[in-house]
């Protein structure tokens, strides 16, 4: 009876430390903070492209063509130099309610299997975003 009950004192202890650990708080939420690529996807150590990168919203798109989606909110304020957009490609149909730019751009990059890359203007800093078909 003795090493029942030791057995289940220890099977005790040890599920109410995993319940403690992870009711935990991170420093780093996934919801909130941070985009899910890591930083790695359009990755550049101007900080206030970076910024901008991570800055979270909301977005909805419906219907839209590679012709079509550099020119939407949030993504739109920065200059794309675009090249052999692919032509009839499916629609792309997306909702987030806590999505980063950097994020939609890689979900826009696998969508179309589009290559994308920061150029840097004669003064070293970023100018524009290539997007290549």
């Amino acid at each position: 009876m003795k090493k029942i009950r030791t057995v289940f004192t220890i099977f005790f202890g040890m599920l109410t430390a995993g319940l403690v650990l992870s009711s935990c708080d991170s420093n780093s939420s996934s919801e909130n903070s941070g985009s899910k690529t890591g930083g790695t996807f359009l990755a550049t150590d101007y900080e206030p492209l970076d910024n901008w990168l991570e800055e979270r919203f909301e977005v909805k798109y419906k219907n839209m063509t590679p012709q079509l989606i550099f020119n939407q909110v949030p993504i739109n304020d920065i200059h794309y130099d675009t090249s052999d957009l692919p032509e009839g490609a499916p629609t792309f149909n997306f909702e987030s309610d806590n999505i980063s730019r950097r994020e939609v751009l890689q979900k826009i990059s696998d969508f179309w299997g589009l290559r994308m890359s920061i150029q840097n203007g004669p003064d070293g800093n970023p100018s524009s975003v290539v997007v290549k078909g």
